[in-house]
């Protein structure tokens, strides 16, 4: 592997973790915004995501959008359930 050949590689996975980022602390932003705290649960959220995530491509195989999906689901829902709690 030539040596530009691997910095276009480093630059994307750098510019892909950097928009994953930039989201997350948009979400921050908007929340902060419209309550007037920081709740930082929605961070965990996002990282329960990314490892059910995988979890599910790793162990049991699932391809990686439908895996994707499914985590987005499954915290949706359990976020929801830690609203009426």
């Amino acid at each position: 592997m030539s040596g530009f050949d691997h910095f276009g590689q480093v630059s994307a996975a750098g510019l892909t973790n950097g928009a994953i980022f930039a989201l997350i602390a948009l979400g921050f932003s908007l929340v902060f915004s419209v309550n007037g705290f920081l709740n930082l649960a929605q961070g965990e959220f996002v990282t329960l995501s990314g490892l059910s995530t995988v979890v599910m491509t790793a162990t049991y195989h699932i391809a990686l959008p439908v895996a994707a999906v499914v985590a987005i689901v499954l915290s949706m829902l359990l976020g929801a359930l830690f609203e009426r709690l």
